[in-house]
């Protein structure tokens, strides 16, 4: 599944996602942008796959830049919550570190 281009727009009263989370699409798409949105936000490399049985596999990190963590079998919301959870792990390591998000 392609990864969609997500641009963090900020403006005098905060910032948002363009382009923004469409309830129309297919829940690969939409598990497709909320992992896009979390690259964007946190620099941690997220792609989902979904396989033909319902489920999606998640693969974090970059095989090319040492190493590539692959976890399978998750449905929709599981993968959804999983995708986020890896974004609050990212950020507070960040912040641990002394950087921003």
């Amino acid at each position: 599944m392609p990864e969609p281009t997500v641009t963090r727009i900020h403006d005098a009263t905060g910032s948002h996602i363009e382009p923004p989370l469409d309830p129309a699409w297919d829940d690969a798409a939409k598990l497709a942008w909320h992992a896009a949105v979390i690259a964007h936000d946190t620099g941690v490399t997220i792609q989902v796959h979904h396989h033909s049985n319902g489920r999606y596999g998640i693969c974090i990190g970059d095989m090319n830049a040492g190493g590539q963590t692959i976890v399978g079998g998750h449905t929709y919301q599981s993968a959804w919550e999983f995708v986020g959870a890896v974004g609050i792990g990212a950020e507070a390591a960040t912040r641990a570190r002394g950087g921003q998000p």
